[in-house]
């Protein structure tokens, strides 16, 4: 679903602002819709870099999708009771060194402002049936994921010999083994729980210092406890190994806390930039000004907040005021209308929007797009009740609030701040 918000979202390409610029091609702004076929899309001065990030985006693609399989398919790759999350992470992992992207097609490719732009696809379902049924790959993906287990209970169980051995011979300190054989275990299983947290720990320096340290302890705890020596050595190290781990919880519930009130000060900024957006752009409709950034800007702080019908609304008030648009861009915002629609579930505005974009515009590349959304709406329309759309629209829309954050939301506010004030030092 969220992969579907994101390529509405990217509907609107970009304008010249000066003469001999040529704008990006459409299907760099604007991914293709297809239930057929991957795309990966990127852009580079030198052409063969650019095809090289093609592909890579080409398997961001299809790890992205993979996320969202239903067990039933995850567990053709993985066995049952593997968590979706990492086997789409190990795919994802290993598919650049597969031979599966090597099969894949330039689909388009376009130069402008020196820069060479390339779309490449590979069909969705040689993927999925390459996941599946490639017993080479789908080997790399169990060893992987089960070097780690495998690791614990082989040293799980050189710890239960160690304990037998200490068992035989002081027998007095059987309980002091299993005990501390048992901490260790609790240990690293907590310290395989905080591995999920790398990405904080590589962007706090205190942090990454504590978890190599607590890494390196736990680790020497293990060479103690592995080499036999006394339990007095072994709960010596293990006490230290505990201590980096309450030290570094600590520091990370901490860094949680701050990183909140950032997060709720952002939204707090970002939430007062959108409305500002929105009250400029309908005071230039208003007086017949609005350029075709101001509209797309509006748009942009709609779809923030998820707020899709209301995005519709202001489009339709848009398109039937007077303002400072071109032909070109009239066509890409009666087209966007549509999208936006088809994303919201409105299928009455799909059907008659839809409509007269076909009369308005029968040569344009989105027709044949816009004719398969007002077939799809239509469809909707014979299969789902009212109450089934309404969900579906409000899923849609908790979607487009997950897919702009915070922080990117306030980094496109302070874009679109920047070019208001632009516009306001021209306009006197």
């Amino acid at each position: 679903m969220v992969s579907t918000m994101i390529l509405a979202l990217n509907m609107i390409g970009a304008v010249p602002i000066f003469a001999g610029q040529c704008a990006p091609p459409s299907f760099y702004t604007s991914l293709p819709r297809d239930r057929e076929w991957y795309y990966g899309v990127a852009k580079d001065p030198d052409t063969d870099k650019a095809r090289l990030q093609a592909i890579k985006n080409l398997g961001k693609q299809v790890t992205g999708d993979l996320e969202v399989w239903d067990s039933t398919d995850v567990e053709k790759v993985a066995g049952p009771g593997r968590d979706r999350w990492e086997v789409a992470k190990e795919v994802g992992r290993l598919l650049p060194q597969s031979t599966l992207l090597a099969g894949w097609e330039q689909d388009d490719f376009e130069k402008c402002n020196d820069y060479s732009y390339v779309l490449v696809r590979i069909e969705k379902e040689r993927v999925k049936k390459f996941v599946q049924e490639n017993a080479k790959f789908k080997d790399s993906v169990l060893e992987n994921l089960t070097q780690r287990v495998e690791k614990v209970e082989t040293d799980v169980k050189t710890l239960q010999d160690v304990s037998e051995k200490h068992e035989k011979n002081l027998s007095k300190n059987t309980q002091s083994i299993d005990t501390l054989t048992k901490r260790l275990n609790r240990l690293e299983t907590q310290f395989v729980e905080l591995e999920k947290r790398k990405t904080v720990f590589s962007k706090d320096k205190d942090l990454h210092e504590m978890h190599l340290a607590l890494r390196n302890r736990i680790d020497d705890v293990k060479s103690v406890a592995l080499a036999g020596k006394s339990p007095e050595e072994f709960q010596r190290k293990l006490a230290m190994a505990e201590g980096s781990l309450s030290a570094l919880n600590e520091r990370l519930k901490k860094y949680d806390e701050i990183h909140q009130r950032i997060m709720e000060h952002k939204s707090v900024l970002a939430d007062a930039e959108r409305r500002e957006t929105v009250a400029y752009a309908n005071k230039r409709l208003d007086n017949g000004t609005a350029t075709f950034e101001d509209i797309t800007d509006a748009l942009d702080a709609f779809k923030e907040e998820g707020r899709l019908s209301a995005a519709c609304e202001f489009l339709h008030k848009a398109i039937n005021k007077k303002s400072s648009i071109t032909k070109d861009e009239m066509g890409e915002l009666e087209s966007q209308l549509v999208y936006l629609a088809h994303d919201n579930y409105d299928i009455d505005s799909v059907m008659r929007d839809g409509e007269a974009f076909r009369r308005k515009y029968p040569e344009s590349s989105q027709y044949a797009q816009i004719q398969h959304y007002m077939a799809e709406a239509e469809s909707w329309r014979r299969r789902m009740s009212p109450t089934q759309l309404e969900a579906l629209r409000q899923e849609q829309q908790a979607d487009a609030k997950e897919l702009y954050g915070p922080s990117a939301s306030l980094l496109h506010g302070q874009s679109r701040k920047m070019r208001r004030q632009s516009q306001e030092r021209v306009g006197r």
